[in-house]
């Protein structure tokens, strides 16, 4: 599958949101020259848990400490390019004048980017944090309540972050090992769907974005969730970027 446009068009379009690519030193810096010396320390720290530790409730007390203070754009600006191919995805799989939900909307730049460039029925959004809904309100879009339904669900690097692989056994392929069962072990991405099967409307779809590079390991996904009853096809726009367009079979 081709990119839709260029991916410079994409990173054109983000930097016209207010985003500036950044090295995670330059992020260092200006963070400090934001918030200073001591407040650049308790990043750091709340950063170091977030890698070292990762649970629900360190991922949560990171991005509570970065946008509860406005640390957002330096965040999206290491991500550039990741954003640009996440603009990519939707502008190929999002269909204009839909229903949109995002979750794990937070510093709201693809949600802005939905907002400008699908023209979306309703846009939604929900968050892991209660800070970023602020970031939000200058967006044509509402908070996710339960009983809202979506024709579009978009997981944009927000399913896959709270577990790591540092013993590097997603590598291993050696025949004792249930792949699907030790991705969603780690990963537990079908339990995370689960909860938000109740948002998508009747024939929609879900579209499930994470920055693994592994294909063996997107395969193992897509065979997981195929068990746990979606219907699931894996696409990939390069080499390098793989997503899952996902269908409820229930």
């Amino acid at each position: 599958m081709a990119w839709p446009q260029p991916a410079q068009t994409y990173l054109s379009q983000l930097q016209g949101l207010g985003l500036q690519e950044w090295t995670w030193d330059e992020v260092a810096h200006g963070i400090e020259l934001q918030i200073g010396p001591a407040g650049l320390a308790e990043f750091r720290r709340h950063h170091r848990n977030f890698t070292q530790y990762p649970t629900e409730s360190t991922v949560q007390r990171f991005y509570d400490f970065a946008y509860g203070n406005g640390l957002h754009p330096f965040l999206a600006g290491f991500r550039l390019a990741r954003l640009a191919q996440l603009a990519a995805i939707c502008d190929a799989e999002v269909p204009r004048q839909s229903r949109i939900l995002e979750v794990g909307a937070g510093g709201g730049y693809l949600l802005r980017w939905l907002a400008e460039n699908k023209s979306p029925e309703s846009l939604l959004a929900a968050d892991l944090s209660d800070k970023a809904e602020a970031l939000w309100s200058d967006i044509p879009c509402a908070p996710y309540e339960a009983g809202m339904k979506a024709d579009i669900l978009v997981f944009a690097d927000s399913l896959g972050e709270i577990h790591s692989d540092e013993d590097n056994r997603l590598a291993e392929s050696h025949p004792s090992m249930d792949m699907a069962l030790e991705v969603e072990s780690r990963y537990g991405f079908s339990q995370k769907l689960n909860r938000w099967k109740p948002a998508l409307s009747p024939g929609g779809r879900v579209l499930l974005m994470e920055p693994i590079p592994r294909m063996s390991i997107w395969k193992a996904m897509a065979d997981g969730l195929a068990a746990d009853g979606w219907s699931v096809s894996l696409v990939s726009m390069d080499p390098a970027c793989h997503f899952l367009r996902l269908q409820s079979g229930s």
